[in-house]
């Protein structure tokens, strides 16, 4: 107890420092002053704790206390990371403004450069209080990189699973779907594996269910993300397919993880969904990948198969809710015309005036960018010579007209 005592106070000493940083948003300060209460409250349970406790009640209350120690401490360094001059602050209140319209006005937002190439969110248990609260961190060598902004599409998309429960609208249709192809397609094959499960209508009870449970599994992961994918193409359009290849193309070395898809079944599920919300899908984009290596154990190259299987069968369902949910939080607002608008103001060297959206200024640099920055070459010659000087100034443009569709969206005009 005196060694918990200890770490309680050590902790708590970090998050008063904390709070007297100086934070550029101000969603991370209830955020401090949750888990501070969370930990004072334990630090008022082993006060109550008394010399002739039972010595098995001490420690039980000792291992809860470490337990969350251990799962508010991440969330104290993303804090503090949040506060570092890497991130771009100018995008808080505009990816703000996604958010609140996803999650509800009491949503928070707390955005950090972290050192993980791959952008991520938290998911955090229910007792702390989180659930309004969007974690999103981006790789520190992208957190300024205006282009890379609509992977965080993709983490919004893992908080809206959540926050709408669809993990509970999938669970039997991904189970239902996982029996009916092992059932009607691969049977014969399964059986060779599973003999023990004997037949066809002993999938659904509980000796038959441990034999595919891995599929289900793998098939419900891989579900989630492609729906978050889908959440960041129906969120940011085409600028999300650039940014997604940008970031992962052309893969990984090594096996696949079985909880996300294969990368050409994800890539052929964006086209997928762009084809049915209109969203316009490069010709050659499905060449800039390649899959990762399947599994060598054969058992799980069989069950990845079925979880695989499973996920195409779902893809359709999974764009459905995607658009269906954003639509009806008004967050499929974009215009070709203004994007057009904004390209031609970074041609002149300009800020967006008047930007309506994110969708339509990310949108619009990705085109401006890919175009070979048209018009820079004969109206500043010796940025257009030097590509990171290019890219230096695209980036400004994109993020002063972040400030100013902020702005815009303070004063109410939309």
């Amino acid at each position: 107890m005196q060694y918990t005592n200890k770490k309680l106070a050590a902790v708590l000493l970090v998050i008063e420092a904390l709070q007297s940083g100086d934070f550029p948003h101000s969603h991370s300060k209830p955020v401090l002053d949750r888990i501070e209460t969370l930990l004072q409250e334990r630090v008022n349970t082993l006060g109550l704790i008394q010399p002739d406790t039972d010595q098995a009640v001490t420690k039980t209350i000792c291992k809860e206390i470490l337990h969350k120690i251990f799962t508010v401490y991440p969330l104290l360094g993303f804090i503090a990371r949040s506060m570092d001059v890497r991130n771009s602050f100018e995008l808080h209140g505009p990816f703000l403004n996604i958010v609140s319209k996803a999650l509800g006005e009491d949503a928070k937002l707390i955005i950090s450069s972290e050192w993980d190439f791959s952008p991520f969110t938290y998911n955090m248990p229910g007792d702390l209080g989180f659930s309004k609260v969007v974690f999103i961190g981006i790789p520190v060598s992208e957190s300024g990189n205006g282009l890379a902004i609509p992977l965080s599409g993709h983490e919004l998309g893992h908080n809206i699973w959540r926050a709408y429960k669809f993990h509970d609208k999938y669970y039997r249709v991904v189970e239902e779907t996982v029996v009916k192809h092992i059932e009607k397609v691969i049977w014969d094959e399964f059986q060779q594996y599973f003999p023990a499960v004997g037949a066809p209508t002993n999938l659904t009870d509980m000796i038959g269910q441990q034999y595919w449970l891995k599929s289900w599994y793998w098939s419900m992961s891989q579900c989630e993300e492609i729906f978050c994918d889908f959440i960041g193409l129906l969120l940011f359009r085409e600028s999300y397919l650039h940014a997604f290849a940008y970031l992962i193309a052309p893969g990984l070395l090594g096996s696949r993880a079985e909880h996300y898809p294969n990368m050409l079944d994800r890539v052929a599920a964006l086209r997928q969904a762009s084809d049915s919300q209109g969203i316009v899908f490069p010709d050659s984009y499905a060449n800039l990948f390649e899959d990762s290596d399947t599994p060598p154990d054969a058992e799980t190259r069989l069950l990845l198969s079925i979880s695989d299987a499973t996920t195409k069968q779902l893809i359709e369902q999974l764009c459905r809710d995607a658009a269906s949910l954003l639509n009806d939080k008004g967050l499929l607002a974009h215009s070709f015309a203004e994007t057009e608008r904004i390209e031609k103001s970074f041609s002149m060297g300009v800020p967006a005036i008047s930007p309506q959206s994110l969708t339509n200024i990310i949108n619009a640099a990705w085109n401006f960018s890919r175009n070979a920055m048209p018009g820079w070459s004969h109206r500043y010659p010796s940025v257009y010579t030097n590509p990171k000087r290019c890219e230096q100034m695209l980036n400004d443009l994109i993020f002063k007209s972040i400030e100013v569709l902020e702005i815009n969206q303070i004063q109410g005009i939309e």
